[in-house]
């Protein structure tokens, strides 16, 4: 009779043992799973760039952002563009570069790199300051109206009423500068590679 209960006794026994170790893998393998998560986590690191004041409320669905939005992005984008100095340019290229779409991100860097290797040949700056925005919420651009400036080692050699045309795409309800140009009188559009410096 003994036995038979010590047979029963240890059968039990190995069927919890054999589940024990069941749940003892699966946790093991959740710990090796969540140590890979942490491990490929470290180093990433993930940077919100938004203007620095919001004056409006504004929204933003998958595909469509508010003109109130369109506006305030487009003011951030050309004071990261045509705000620029020798001290400035490397910085406000790499925010930039943030929300530049991924297929574009090679060439805007070549040509703001260009743009500012000019401007510490020259010694140079540009200041934009905006008089006007005129938003086209269907076609997602922003017209900016106003007053550039451009310094040569401290000395301002010209200051010009500008157009600037500023389209946008948004994917996945995430803002991205799709072009920004110049308008010239005629409204013939030209590809601005960085602040509005002599050639």
């Amino acid at each position: 009779m003994d036995s038979i209960e010590y047979k029963s006794d240890m059968k039990d026994l190995k069927r919890r043992n054999a589940m024990l170790s069941g749940v003892t893998g699966i946790l093991g393998m959740g710990w090796l799973l969540t140590l890979c998560l942490v491990f490929s986590i470290l180093g990433h690191e993930r940077t919100v760039v938004v203007p620095v004041t919001a004056q409006r409320t504004f929204w933003l669905t998958a595909e469509h952002a508010s003109p109130a939005y369109l506006e305030e992005m487009a003011s951030f984008f050309a004071w990261l563009i045509l705000d620029v100095s020798p001290e400035t340019a490397d910085w406000k290229r790499e925010v930039l570069l943030k929300y530049t779409l991924p297929d574009q991100v090679d060439e805007i860097r070549k040509r703001l790199e260009l743009g500012a290797n000019r401007l510490r040949k020259i010694n140079g700056s540009s200041t934009f300051t905006p008089r006007q925005l005129i938003t086209d919420e269907k076609s997602q651009t922003v017209t900016l109206i106003g007053t550039e400036r451009v310094l040569v080692n401290g000395s301002e050699t010209s200051s010009k009423l500008k157009r600037y045309n500023a389209a946008f795409i948004v994917i996945a309800a995430r803002i991205h500068l799709k072009s920004f140009e110049e308008a010239d009188d005629g409204h013939d559009q030209q590809t601005v590679a960085t602040g509005a410096v002599p050639q």
